[in-house]
C-alpha cells in the first residue's frame, strides 16, 4: 500500500493515508465489498491529489470534485482549551459552506430561562463559503481551526447538510446539553455517519456513565471519537500547518 505524506508550500497535508481515495477501491465497494484497497504506484497516488510528481508544483486536491462531502473541523484550544468543532459541507465544485454554533447569548439576563447549564438563546451562527476545501485551511481567519476529517456523503445532499447544521447552529445553546459538538454530530447522524467510539465509554474494560458524559460533552474528545467510529471508512484527515 503506498504511504504518502504530502505539503509542497500548501497549507493541507495528508495524515491519514489508510483513508485516501488514492488508495480505496470504489469499484469493490460498490458492488458489495466494502473497505477494500488496492495498491497504487506512488505517481498514481500523486495524480489522485492533482499532483504530478514535482515537488514544486502546487496540488489541486481534485477529489473533492465528484460528489458531495462533509468535512468535521476542530479548533482544539477553543472553549478555554476543551476545544471547538464545527462543519463545512460541499465540494471543490459548488464551494463549501463552513457552519459553526457559537455559544450563548449571554447579553440576555442571567437567569433560570438562560444561564450555562440550563442554556439560552444560540448567538447567530458562524457561517461562510469557500470555493475549496484548501481555501478554507489557508484562511488566517480560521487558523484555530488545525484539523478536519473529511467523509464522503450521497451525492446531491449538500444542500440538507447545510439547512440542518445551521439548524442546529441557532438552536438553544446549553454548554452540557447542546453545544457545538452535539450540533455537527447531530448533523452527521442526520446522514448516518457515526459519532460514538464505544471504546471510549470503557474504563479499565467496563462501561463508565463519567466516560461517556465527558466524551459526550467535550468538543475535543467528540471530534477524537468520530475520528475513531470512522476509522474503517473511506476518510481523508486533513492538517493545518
Amino acid at each position: 500500500m503506498v504511504s504518502i505524506y504530502v505539503c509542497y508550500n500548501n497549507p493541507v497535508f495528508f495524515i491519514d493515508p489508510d483513508g485516501m481515495l488514492a488508495t480505496y477501491d470504489w469499484d469493490a465497494h460498490n458492488s458489495g465489498r466494502k473497505g477494500v484497497y488496492k495498491e497504487v504506484s506512488f505517481g498514481e497516488a500523486m495524480a489522485s491529489h492533482g499532483i504530478n510528481g514535482n515537488k514544486n508544483s502546487s496540488p489541486k486536491q481534485e477529489q473533492y470534485k465528484n460528489g458531495d462531502y462533509v468535512a468535521v473541523v476542530n479548533a482544539p484550544k477553543g472553549a478555554g482549551g476543551f476545544g471547538h468543532n464545527a462543519l463545512l459541507v460541499g465540494n471543490d465544485d459548488a464551494g463549501w459552506v463552513f457552519i459553526s454554533k457559537e455559544g450563548r447569548d449571554e447579553d440576555e439576563n442571567s437567569n433560570s430561562g438562560n444561564n450555562p447549564l440550563t442554556g439560552g438563546r444560540a448567538l447567530d451562527a458562524r457561517k461562510e463559503s469557500f470555493a475549496t476545501i484548501n481555501d478554507f485551511f489557508a484562511d488566517r481567519d480560521y487558523s484555530e481551526y488545525k484539523e478536519g476529517l473529511v467523509i464522503k456523503i450521497q451525492s446531491s445532499t449538500a444542500e440538507k447538510g447545510e439547512k440542518e447544521m445551521t439548524k442546529q447552529a441557532l438552536s438553544k445553546y446549553s454548554l452540557i446539553f447542546n453545544n457545538c459538538g452535539q450540533a455537527v454530530n447531530e448533523t452527521l447522524n442526520k446522514f448516518g455517519i457515526r459519532t460514538v467510539d464505544p471504546d471510549k465509554y470503557k474504563v479499565y474494560g467496563g462501561y463508565s456513565a463519567g466516560a461517556a458524559l465527558y466524551n459526550g460533552v467535550v468538543p475535543n474528545e467528540m471530534y477524537y471519537s468520530v475520528k475513531q467510529a470512522n476509522k474503517n471508512v473511506p476518510r481523508t484527515i486533513l492538517s493545518r500547518k
